[in-house]
């Protein structure tokens, strides 16, 4: 989804854009509906401890906490602009 979502918001902003695409087969993080305009999203709601990710790390990042069963979280940071 990310995939095709990019380019498009990369059009829609008239400054320089960085977009990178990492190659492989992964499961899909999100739906066609997700609004990529925030930077980021929490993934997994952890209750002790969150994992900060960015690109293919994402992926195990998600592996990693499905085996803490929800005490670990993961944010997906997507976008680095507006992020504070």
């Amino acid at each position: 989804v990310s995939l095709s979502a990019f380019p498009h918001l990369a059009y829609q902003f008239p400054q320089l854009t960085y977009i990178r695409f990492d190659k492989g087969n992964y499961t899909a993080l999100y739906n066609k509906n997700h609004n990529f305009l925030n930077g980021m999203n929490e993934i997994i709601k952890g209750i002790d401890t969150v994992i900060i990710s960015t690109g293919i790390m994402v992926h195990q990042a998600v592996k990693i906490a499905n085996q803490f069963k929800s005490k670990l979280g993961v944010i997906d940071v997507y976008q680095l602009k507006p992020l504070n």
